[in-house]
């Protein structure tokens, strides 16, 4: 498997830019090919401009047909095998697909405003919180707002893009209103990111509607919500010491390398109780 793996690798980096040079030679409508566009379109452009799901598409199509020919060629499977592979492999991806298919619905509703056939849970609890708060419990709040919001919409990026326009206003404008320099403004505005961008990434890692979720339990063979269940208690025990580092750096004046000693600090504590815990049960168990 090793071979296919590197040729699934080295096509998808292939077809990124050659996408984005299509995309850039589309819209010419025409006059500029998609040779001409590798000259006059430069590698990072092609990169950002490129289809990420097309572009990963061929990548996989193409490697497909490698393996077909590389395994036949080695004598390893026979055209039947293989067909029968491919069937199996499809199936197995099926109860994937529908599950995320009715997560991303789920998500959807929750996450879209009231205008547009939602909940709007993101915005109402935005504007829920974002009243007068002291500036200490601020970061504290972001990262607890981002896990919940994660969470519930089973995303981390659109977690972000709600959270990060709200939380840099408020680091600009307190680090404006306490008259701090330039160097103390962009280090509150990176601890109210940091803050933001951690609760997102932990709701959407913990969520069962998530599509990382979902994919990593099939990929697994294990049912979704075990999945939940058993990662559950050591993401929990992560975030509760990340919570609690972005509050002691904050008491401290957004002190990034305290939050970051807390936690650390706090997390091998209770990462030595939980394994005492855990091996006083198994003895009981063992006893038993």
């Amino acid at each position: 498997m090793l071979i296919p793996f590197c040729v699934l690798i080295i096509t998808a980096t292939v077809m990124f830019p050659v996408n984005g040079w299509r995309t850039a030679a589309a819209e010419t409508e025409g006059s500029l090919k998609i040779f001409s566009a590798s000259w006059w379109s430069c590698l990072g452009q092609s990169f950002r401009e490129a289809d990420a799901s097309a572009s990963l598409f061929y990548a996989i199509v193409f490697t497909l047909f490698f393996m077909v020919v590389y395994y036949m060629a080695r004598g390893l499977m026979k055209i039947s095998h293989i067909s029968d592979s491919l069937i199996k492999g499809a199936g197995t991806m099926m109860p994937a697909l529908i599950i995320l298919t009715l997560a991303w619905t789920i998500g959807g509703i929750i996450k879209n405003s009231p205008a547009d056939g939602g909940l709007g849970l993101s915005a109402y609890l935005a504007h829920a919180v974002s009243g007068n708060l002291p500036v200490f419990i601020v970061p504290v709040t972001a990262f607890l707002l981002s896990c919940i919001i994660a969470f519930s919409t089973g995303t981390s990026w659109g977690t972000m893009a709600i959270m990060i326009p709200i939380t840099m206003p408020i680091a600009v404008a307190f680090a404006g209103s306490q008259g701090l320099d330039q160097a103390s403004e962009l280090n509150m505005v990176l601890y109210m990111m940091s803050a933001a961008i951690g609760g997102a990434i932990f709701g959407d890692h913990s969520s069962p509607i998530s599509d990382t979720t979902i994919l990593s339990a099939t990929g697994a063979g294990c049912p979704t919500l075990e999945h939940v269940a058993t990662q559950m208690p050591y993401a929990s025990l992560v975030a509760v010491c990340c919570g609690i580092g972005y509050f002691t750096g904050a008491l401290a004046g957004m002190n990034l390398s305290v939050a970051l000693i807390t936690a650390l600090v706090l997390f091998l504590i209770l990462f030595r109780i939980l394994h005492r815990l855990t091996v006083k049960s198994w003895r009981k168990r063992e006893s038993i």
